[in-house]
């Protein structure tokens, strides 16, 4: 039978702990994930993807209107290389057609994240909103 040191010792090594009371257990530690092989999607595609994006009003990935993005990129990729302000080649045009919707939100979260507006403060509803006047129109 252990002894209450060894017990807590043993709980110390798993848990974490916040003014005295067990909050959390401790999360595993993960080395570096050693990637075999290269990156599909270089930085050439990543930056290609950027402009498409906005051209196509920041619709994207799987979380906005399902998944349009990809399927208008597979569709339109014949267009949107052939114009010159996208600077695409026929190579990053094929790797652009292939992209998934997951892909895409990967690639471009912190792009999404600097549009999203920051909320510093809101606004309490006034008391003469609270109460509601006008409901006893709304049930006839």
């Amino acid at each position: 039978m252990a002894t209450k040191k060894a017990k807590s010792a043993l709980l110390d090594e798993v848990l974490v702990y916040r003014n005295g009371e067990a909050v959390q257990f401790k999360p595993e530690k993960k080395g570096p994930t050693n990637r075999k092989g290269k990156r599909f999607y270089t930085d050439e595609v990543i930056a290609a993807l950027r402009p498409v994006w906005v051209f196509f009003w920041y619709k994207c990935g799987r979380t906005y209107d399902p998944q349009i993005l990809a399927p208008l990129m597979r569709q339109q990729m014949r267009y949107i290389a052939g114009w010159p302000a996208f600077h695409i080649t026929e190579e990053t045009a094929e790797k652009l057609k292939k992209i998934r919707p997951a892909s895409i939100d990967r690639y471009l979260k912190k792009d999404k994240a600097a549009l999203r507006l920051k909320v510093k403060r809101r606004t309490k509803p006034l008391n003469s909103l609270k109460s509601r006047p006008y409901t006893h129109l709304l049930h006839r």
